[in-house]
């Protein structure tokens, strides 16, 4: 029977984010390169931290997820979680009925109706 240590989980996890964090970077300095030229590559690094450390608090743990998470920061801002111009947000983050897995295709949803309402009356 195989039994799998805890120390075993924890390097386990650390090889995860790390592979995690990379691909993330990779796609913030390749799909997201004409918003992020005036950053560093540590910088690049840190924002994608930050967005897969503001994901994993929410429980959202797929990589297109957290490439969804980075295209709404780069939109709305980086904040745009707890920004209250997009009372969207909050619905859905708050919404008990709204699976992890869903909260960044629901947000990417909103906002793309949010901005094609905003344009379409001006």
């Amino acid at each position: 029977m195989l039994v799998i240590r805890e120390a075993q989980m924890k390097a386990f996890a650390v090889g995860l984010s790390r592979e995690v964090l990379q691909s993330t970077t990779h796609y913030v300095g390749t799909a997201l390169s004409a918003h992020v030229e005036q950053y560093s590559p540590e910088e690049i690094a840190q924002i994608a931290a930050y967005a897969v450390e503001v994901c994993s608090s929410l429980g959202i743990e797929r990589r297109i997820d957290h490439c969804r998470w980075l295209n709404l920061m780069f939109t709305l801002g980086f904040e745009f979680h707890t920004d209250p111009a997009f009372p969207w947000v909050q619905e859905i983050l708050h919404d008990p009925r709204v699976h992890p897995d869903a909260i960044a295709p629901w947000l990417v949803q909103r906002t793309t109706a949010a901005w094609q309402h905003r344009y379409a009356q001006a």
